[in-house]
């Protein structure tokens, strides 16, 4: 099935549009799990819980933003709605997984591998967890996209 020049168009910039929304949920879950390590007492558990409180404030952000500007829903908001994005993002999550298990385990991207060709000034920042969440982000992405355009957001995107 081709898609015609417009629904091409209209496409591109959907994922252009999901790929901003997504750098900028990074973005903001990443300042509210530092400010909340900032404010909490520095234990394991605390840091789990800013990271729980950021990724929820991300997820949200997400559903806002990608619901009203992505793929510019004007359908009236229900539960229904947010918990398929919620299953979604669950879903891409576990995809995710599954591809940080596949890297380590059957492509060698270990902390050696990485040592053998990165930067030596870069070793303290890119490890071989830095490597695996970077190649695995795409599935996640890619599950995300097309979880929230044809499920989640279905009638606004012209489904």
């Amino acid at each position: 099935m081709a898609l015609s020049n417009k629904n091409r168009r209209t496409l591109v910039l959907q994922i252009l549009k999901f790929t901003a929304v997504g750098v900028l949920n990074t973005c903001i879950t990443l300042v509210v799990i530092r400010l909340l390590n900032w404010v909490l007492p520095p234990t394991h558990l605390w840091e789990n819980i800013a990271y729980a409180i950021g990724y929820a404030v991300g997820v949200v952000f997400s559903y806002f933003t990608n619901r009203t500007w992505t793929f510019k829903s004007e359908d009236k908001k229900t539960a229904r709605e947010f918990l398929l994005f919620i299953l979604v993002n669950v879903v891409s999550w576990a995809v995710s997984q599954g591809a940080l298990i596949l890297l380590q385990r059957y492509a060698g991207i270990t902390d050696t591998w990485v040592a053998a060709w990165c930067p030596p000034f870069l070793l303290g920042i890119v490890d071989a967890a830095f490597v695996r969440d970077i190649l695995a982000m795409p599935s996640a992405f890619v599950v995300n996209f097309i979880g929230s355009k044809w499920l989640v957001f279905r009638k606004a995107s012209g489904q």
